[in-house]
């Protein structure tokens, strides 16, 4: 359970053997290559037409997947019998051979995203088509009550003639403006009104200004037909336009077919575009070049043999990393403390010349876990369910991290809530060994709780202080650091010794508390010439313990949340009871039939939100308290060649 040595790899080849040498790479899937040191008499290669030629390529790709998840989405809905597209990756390994053969069919697959990209530009126009037709019924429905053709509205030999709208609320005002010059016909509207306006030719230009002093808009259509019969014109336009969008829309459902194929060709392109990365990262001259990169120690003979085996003109030379370089960094661990890696890697890779912090977040997440969600019926269910999903599913690739390290999170859940008597809120035994609904036991729950958190600070200032004795910082790190694993020592002997009334435990406990604050105090005085300094150095000590005090009662939130899963647990029951108490004894049967979506509401709600909470209070736990003693976190995860693909595990 460490971080894997790295050799740093260096290969001489001929340029014809750039194709097998990089196809060995992958292959192997361990060699992660870095941009090669510069040597006199060569050059870094670009290529920048080829790679537009492959970007346009993933771009085009990319467009048709997510094309054709929305047109699929959509369509299931009016559709249940449609299969809906998933763009996450496909739970399955992909032999290099496969990437290479889905060449054949590129040009078959390109045609496809040819007519979903026409589809889409025919469904495009069909939307502003709609939409400037919506618009336009919005417009004309106010004259809808209008009974003439617009065409109509026009003047006589004698007479002027106007039509359009007016605010709602001018509606009586206009008719006693009108002084008998004008004809006016006004609709009923809820903003607007449609108005119709008849005068005499010389009366028109006062007609006119007392329709604009109303806020009048003339109407603008031209239209040889009613609004009514424009509208019903318009709507049979917009249900033509709709049979043209479905039947766009199957046509391009139907190259769901291609979805598999379409994935596993963008990650080829994936893969091709790395390696022309790769090829200009490399020193080249005419004839030959060097590839370097970063192989773990445990693969170097590996590595050494499919070079030999595979590159007839290619040499290969390996090395240990020399102290201003950084390695990539590779975990190995067992699979209980695997799963942790997810976690850790939010955080920050670890430096590759730092502990590997995972079994210590794999012990403490595992422990923290259990007593914050605490209701073993609910461990059972996420335990259960799953190692059920791991086993049915079989995720490839490490793929199934989240579900393996809630399943053993399941697990301590079922081990605290045995503890603590809780089963989906109910208490079982009646006096479980720790009851936190009783005073007693929420007291003693609530210890535990700064126990747990006073044992993880003291590891991680443990494990600081190892870092700095390997940095050969050995006072720094033995008085500094080790001194608060003397006090946390010495606090937990004075607890012992109180709790069973042994005041010989108290007693070495207090000194040996005594000795770790001594410890701590002389270790702010180090490294200062000046007494002033010095005193200072050893206040600012003292003083900065009240930061680990208030960390330590940090972890009082594993108490609160414990506590919340069983009380809402046991809210959820007692509402299930008052059901059942409305109902008669003899048929008290259809209470409880009643109570189910009670208990199954109630319930999966608790199970939901208490989950998500231990889940982010847990990691914040990892990421503050803890790592924020020891944990640097400035690695970077070592990435082999081909491990960058999107929609598919590569079989490496």
């Amino acid at each position: 359970m460490a971080i894997v040595e790295m050799r740093k790899m260096s290969v001489v080849a001929h340029q014809s053997e750039r194709n097998k040498l990089l196809r060995t790479f992958i292959k192997s899937g361990c060699v992660e290559t870095v941009k090669s040191s510069p040597i006199d008499n060569t050059v870094y290669k670009k290529d920048e037409e080829l790679k537009e030629q492959i970007e346009s390529k993933l771009i085009r790709i990319n467009f048709a997947l997510t094309f054709l998840k929305d047109i699929c989405n959509q369509a299931k809905r009016a559709d249940k019998d449609i299969a809906s597209v998933s763009l996450k990756k496909e739970n399955e390994l992909v032999a290099l051979e496969k990437y290479e053969a889905i060449t054949k069919d590129e040009y078959e697959l390109f045609n496809s995203i040819s007519d979903l990209e026409e589809i889409n530009k025919k469904l495009t126009d069909i939307k502003s088509k709609k939409q400037r037709i919506n618009a336009l019924k919005e417009q004309l429905s106010v004259y809808e009550a209008l009974e003439i053709k617009f065409s109509d509205i026009k003047d006589t030999k004698r007479c002027h003639i106007l039509a359009g709208t007016i605010p709602a609320q001018r509606a009586e005002q206009i008719q006693t403006q009108n002084d008998g010059k004008v004809f006016l016909r006004i609709y009923q509207g809820d903003k607007l009104c449609p108005i119709v306006a008849i005068c005499l030719k010389e009366d028109g230009e006062s007609v006119r200004s007392m329709l604009a002093a109303n806020d009048f808009a003339k109407c603008p259509f031209e239209y040889d037909m009613t609004a009514r019969q424009k509208l019903d014109e318009l709507e049979q336009e917009l249900k033509e336009l709709e049979a043209s969008r479905q039947s766009l829309a199957l046509e391009a459902v139907g190259e769901r077919q291609h979805v598999t194929k379409l994935k596993i060709l963008y990650d080829f392109y994936l893969l091709e575009m790395k390696k022309v990365e790769v090829i200009e990262s490399c020193s080249s001259s005419r004839k030959t070049f060097v590839i370097e990169g970063w192989v773990p120690k445990h693969k170097e003979e590996y590595v050494k043999e499919l070079i030999d085996k595979n590159c007839k003109y290619a040499l290969a030379v390996f090395r240990d990393a020399y102290k201003d370089e950084t390695p990539p960094t590779l975990t190995k661990n067992n699979k209980l403390v695997d799963p942790i890696e997810g976690i850790t890697n939010m955080f920050g890779a670890p430096s590759y010349r730092e502990i590997d912090p995972n079994i210590f977040v794999a012990i403490f997440f595992f422990i923290i876990f259990g007593f914050m969600f605490s209701d073993a019926g609910y461990g059972v269910v996420l335990a259960v369910s799953c190692f059920l999903y791991c086993l049915i599913k079989k995720p490839v690739k490490k793929s199934g991290r989240m579900m393996l390290l809630f399943g053993l999170g399941g697990i301590s859940t079922i081990i605290w809530g045995a503890v603590f008597g809780g089963w989906f809120g109910m208490t079982f035994p009646k006096e479980p060994l720790i009851n936190p609904l009783d005073a007693t036991g929420s007291l003693i729950m609530f210890g535990s709780a700064l126990a747990i958190g006073a044992l993880q600070i003291a590891t991680g200032f443990a494990i600081n202080g190892a870092n700095k004795i390997r940095r050969k910082e050995y006072l720094d790190g033995i008085l500094g650091d080790f001194s608060w694993v003397v006090i946390f020592l010495g606090l937990f002997l004075v607890t012992g010794g109180m709790l069973g009334a042994v005041k010989a435990l108290t007693s070495a406990g207090a000194i040996v508390a005594a000795i770790g604050a001594a410890m701590l105090i002389i270790s702010g005085a180090l490294g200062k010439k000046n007494p002033i300094k010095m005193v200072g150095g050893a206040l600012g000590k003292a003083y900065g313990s009240i930061n680990v005090v208030s960390d330590l009662l940090s972890y009082s939130r594993l108490f609160g949340l414990g506590l919340t899963t069983g009380v809402i647990g046991y809210v959820v029951n007692q509402f299930a009871v008052v059901i059942v108490g409305f109902f008669p004894q003899s048929v008290s049967f259809i209470g409880w039939i009643l109570s189910m979506p009670v208990l199954l509401v109630g319930h999966l709600f608790n199970f939901a939100i208490n989950l998500l909470g231990v889940y982010v209070h847990n990691s914040r736990l990892q990421y503050i308290e803890f790592f924020g003693r020891f944990y640097e976190g400035t690695g970077h995860i070592f990435m082999p060649l081909g491990s960058n693909t999107k929609y598919t595990y590569l079989d490496n």
